[in-house]
């Protein structure tokens, strides 16, 4: 009936960065290179899509890492990208807002630099959180940094919330990029009838899963990987069944509240610089296959799981559904994204995948906002 096996293999084989420990924090070096602002910016693509791609820089490549290990060049790296992100906001951003040829421009470059302030606040947020594992381990008093943490995550959530309100509006970077627009839409839609021509119907799923890293936003980024990046005729991304969860591997009972960013690790994050209108055709036939898989455990396995429950067991059940529509939704984009990507290489018209990717994006930001509503509540996978 349902295919088992998704979740823990995904960890090993989409990237390198995510640990696989059972219980314990890796302790690790991460080699985390200071890139130029035009390499991690993330003002091109449309707005509702910032702290998912703030995070993949961020966030995503920390994951099961002890931070406290981390060599000092780490911290002084994110240090100065966060630093080519505040100059943008306000040397180039500000200027060109003030300075733009009509509305549109001045509306869409507003937008961009909403997304380099979640970007920017993202990086501050991790610098902070080095900071206090590092204190943490030296037996130092932590009362000043996790004020800072305070602060910046209230920040985070302030322009992340703005962020997703901006959904589909067209966004302008500063380094050179066009405006990217993908519609707007209505961000409340909660209609959960899912169009299956990105894969048919039948599976299973659990709940998906990661530390904690302190992703506010949305998922959902439009040209997640973008056309023009590296060719990617080469890109290998294998259909991964879904696992059974195993209480030995924390990440598939993590709480509530992580799920935007837990998605975009495993369908967003392995696709970024890549020019998704060049990958091969198996890499869309695998993802359909995987976004089958996650609705056939909602309506296989969740819902008849939520219905036979009742108390604490039924509630953490309804808390891994929502994860798992994350999940879910957040491949439906994926695919959408490659759609376009193809289409726009051949010069075909694209005002129907450019509706799909619209609702898809109003389908995840409200399930990504009911995740964050449970955050820290105990979620359960299905078996």
């Amino acid at each position: 009936m349902a295919r088992f096996s998704f979740l823990v293999a995904s960890f090993a084989l989409l990237s390198s960065m995510v640990s696989a420990a059972p219980v314990a924090i890796v302790r690790r070096q991460v080699n985390f290179p200071e890139l130029p602002y035009a390499q991690f910016q993330i003002s091109t693509t449309p707005g509702g899509t910032a702290a998912a791609e703030a995070a993949a820089i961020f966030f995503t490549p920390f994951n099961g890492v002890d931070l406290s290990t981390l060599d000092d060049l780490v911290e002084e790296n994110i240090a100065a990208m966060r630093s080519a992100a505040e100059a943008a906001e306000t040397d180039l951003f500000n200027p060109a807002i003030d300075n733009a040829a009509s509305d549109a421009e001045a509306d869409a470059l507003d937008v961009g630099k909403t997304k380099n302030k979640v970007l920017k606040h993202t990086a501050f947020l991790q610098l902070f959180r080095i900071r206090l594992a590092k204190a943490q381990a030296a037996g130092e008093s932590t009362a000043d940094i996790e004020a800072d943490i305070t602060d910046r995550e209230a920040k985070l959530k302030k322009n992340s919330d703005a962020d997703v309100a901006n959904a589909g509006k067209a966004s302008q970077d500063v380094v050179g990029g066009a405006a990217q627009s993908g519609n707007t839409g209505n961000t409340n839609q909660t209609n959960e009838t899912d169009d299956t021509d990105a894969g048919n119907t039948g599976a299973s799923t659990g709940n998906t899963g990661t530390s904690n890293t302190g992703n506010t936003g949305n998922t959902g980024s439009r040209n997640t990987g973008n056309t023009g990046g590296a060719s990617s005729a080469n890109f290998q991304f294998p259909e991964l069944p879904y696992v059974p969860p195993l209480r030995s591997v924390p990440d598939l009972v993590d709480p509530g509240g992580t799920a935007a960013e837990e998605a975009a690790r495993i369908f967003l994050t392995p696709f970024q610089g890549l020019d998704l209108a060049t990958l091969d055709d198996s890499v869309e036939t695998n993802l359909a296959a995987m976004r089958e898989a996650a609705e056939a455990a909602e309506l296989d396995l969740f819902n008849p799981a939520i219905d036979a429950a009742s108390g604490a067991e039924k509630d953490a059940l309804e808390v891994g559904k929502t994860k798992n529509k994350v999940l879910k939704h957040t491949i439906f984009l994926q695919i959408f994204n490659i759609r376009l990507a193809k289409a726009e290489a051949a010069g075909e018209d694209t005002a129907d995948i450019d509706a799909r990717i619209v609702d898809r994006q109003n389908k995840l930001a409200t399930n990504t906002r009911l995740d964050q509503a449970n955050a820290g509540e105990t979620s359960q996978a299905v078996a």
